[in-house]
């Protein structure tokens, strides 16, 4: 069973430590990551860990609690 997560606020260290640990789980997908001054650029442009298509978006709490993930 994969766990897709989303996260928000992913700019810092902890965010990349974050994608990095996800991305290369076997169990873990990333559904959305967030972040404000990143919003439309692709995730893979600032995270060396991550390798996908995702791109960055900026989502509100509301919106982040309706995205299809667990």
């Amino acid at each position: 069973m994969t766990l897709r997560i989303g996260l928000i606020g992913a700019r810092g260290y902890v965010g990349s430590e974050l994608i990095r640990l996800i991305a290369t789980h076997p169990e873990f997908e990333l559904g959305f990551v967030s972040s404000r001054e990143r919003a439309g650029q692709k995730v893979a442009s600032h995270e060396d860990g991550y390798r996908g298509d995702l791109e960055y978006v900026n989502l509100d709490a509301e919106q982040a609690a309706q995205q299809s993930v667990d």
